[in-house]
């Protein structure tokens, strides 16, 4: 069990990043990377996303994000989900195994109240929890420069491509610790 910063107060939204293992959190993470996708979608256009893939992984949720190899992280406002992130195990050479942070999503309306970095710092949490030597994640940071600047903020550099997404203009990124 992974313990979570503290609730914090900003700007009156007081939020909790709880891991999504009950059929009520697992639903409100379904919903909330489908809203994920269709940003995607938007933002990106069909050719990189594989909605049938997607729609496959949310059916087997949690799936390769269950503790202890991995954490479905479901963050909420008053009750309201609001976001999500994930962590997984990868391996990115031969014998290393490592964390990779996948399908963060805040919700537009809960944005501008540090909900993304309570995300990504509850995901760094885990990833030490489970012993990885190194976080790792992907990011289109042209679409979404703030993204970037987070993880930038948060100790992320970038780093050689370490899988084979094939979204245009990713940047990888890690954080070692």
């Amino acid at each position: 069990m992974c313990n979570f910063p503290k609730p914090r107060q900003d700007a009156g939204v007081t939020i909790h990043a709880i891991v999504a293992t009950d059929s009520t959190g697992l639903a409100a993470v379904r919903t909330l990377l489908r809203e994920y996708a269709a940003f995607l979608l938007a933002t990106l256009g069909p050719e990189p996303i594989d909605i049938e893939k997607l729609e496959a992984e949310l059916a087997q949720l949690p799936g390769e994000y269950t503790p202890p190899y991995g954490a479905l992280l479901l963050a909420t406002c008053d009750g309201i989900p609001a976001g999500c992130v994930s962590v997984r195990c990868i391996h990115v050479a031969e014998g290393q195994t490592v964390g990779e942070m996948r399908r963060m999503w805040v919700r537009p309306e809960f944005r501008g109240n540090s909900l993304g970095k309570a995300l990504v710092d509850a995901a760094i949490q885990t990833a030490q929890q489970m012993g990885h030597p190194a976080l790792y994640l992907d990011t289109v940071a042209e679409k979404v420069p703030a993204a970037l600047h987070l993880y930038r903020s948060l100790g992320f550099q970038e780093c050689p491509r370490y899988n084979n997404n094939p979204v245009p203009g990713l940047r990888f990124l890690r954080k070692e610790f």
